[in-house]
């Protein structure tokens, strides 16, 4: 266990912001975020709670805090370390309901402002006792969470005093030549909320039009794996690439012009989710087919919005011979995560003097 002086800088003035996670950084959604409040010199530290407690900040080793003793050590640790930074410490979760009980502790244990991040509504794959057990987790979480922040608008209808910090990308804007429009791409978690059936109706409608699925299939329930191994075997022109990284999306994506984004439109399992595959693609300048969802309509502008299987066809042949029809040549620069950072920073600052949020 790490023993010593608490790292940081004693009499920093700017915002000080503690992420809080159940996933290691390089696989947390909000390390984009992460990354443009640094670069606004803001100082930042990752935490993530689990079986292993890891804590990471930037231009330091990584500390880890096993077990219960550990677990202990890494509260004093983080207590050390806000006594030394000049502002009051932001405390940023982004746990949802996976450690309920940690996350409770951590409120009452460390001091500051704590802001609950709710990416959506974290109940599209629970059933039964255990939905009603994250239901209560996660109101009694925002209950003691001063700022609540919501990924996506939908949320609102959920939580009416949230603050709504939207999505955003870090990709490159490409030019892309013609022959990038050929085919569709899709980056996605294959689960409950991937539409198979369309997939499967899409392919065999047109066998000459490649679909290429880069993505993690859920673990957690075998059936899906099972739907997919169908999908794949039934369909000959879908190519699975397998999972893949953040730092490899840029390189995926430099080689197609049309992102597909086949989700199911039921609204226990897509109402409240915000995608970051359409900010991937609109702000590397590509062109979005995506099922009728709330947050494809709230883009509509931007997203070509299909309900069917022949619409996705149609949408794809017309944005491939029609560059007039295309609705994001120009890229997505207002979907950068500089953005939310700043965002971010004065919604703290309002909260803290008290005046009306961004």
């Amino acid at each position: 266990m790490p023993t010593g002086t608490t790292e940081g800088e004693s009499g920093h003035l700017g915002e000080a912001f503690c992420f809080i996670s159940s996933r290691l950084l390089e696989t947390d959604f909000r390390k984009p975020l992460i990354d443009a409040l640094l670069t606004k010199g803001c100082q930042v530290w990752h935490v993530r709670v689990g079986r292993r407690n890891i804590l990471t900040k930037p231009n330091a080793r990584q500390l880890e805090f096993n077990g219960v003793c550990g677990f202990v050590t890494l509260i004093r640790y983080i207590n050390r370390a806000c006594a030394n930074w000049g502002s009051p410490v932001v405390f940023i979760d982004t746990t949802g309901a996976f450690v309920p009980l940690r996350s409770v502790m951590l409120r009452f244990l460390l001091g500051g402002l704590w802001c609950f991040d709710i990416f959506d509504n974290l109940l599209y794959d629970a059933r039964g006792l255990n939905r009603f057990k994250r239901s209560v987790q996660i109101a009694l979480l925002a209950h003691l969470s001063p700022i609540q922040i919501v990924l996506s608008k939908e949320m609102l209808r959920l939580f009416p005093e949230a603050y709504h910090l939207d999505n955003a990308a870090h990709t490159t804007h490409f030019i892309r030549p013609l022959d990038a429009y050929r085919d569709l791409v899709s980056l996605f978690a294959i689960d409950e909320r991937f539409d198979f059936e369309l997939v499967r109706r899409l392919a065999q409608l047109a066998p000459e039009l490649k679909i290429h699925l880069y993505g993690r299939i859920a673990s957690n329930d075998p059936s899906i794996r099972d739907h997919f191994e169908k999908l794949r075997t039934s369909c000959r022109n879908l190519s699975y690439h397998g999972e893949y990284r953040s730092t490899e999306v840029d390189a995926i994506l430099a080689n197609f012009g049309i992102g597909f984004t086949p989700y199911v439109t039921n609204s226990q399992l897509t109402d409240f989710i915000n995608p970051d595959k359409y900010y991937l693609f609109l702000k590397s300048a590509m062109e979005v087919i995506s099922t009728d969802i709330p947050q494809a309509r709230r883009l509509k502008d931007r997203v070509h919005i299909a309900r069917s299987a022949h619409e996705v066809l149609a949408l794809a042949s017309r944005i491939k011979t029609d560059a007039n029809f295309r609705k994001n040549q120009e890229g997505g620069n207002e979907f950068d995560w500089a953005r939310r950072a700043e965002e971010l920073i004065q919604l703290v600052r309002s909260r803290r003097v008290g005046t009306t949020a961004i």
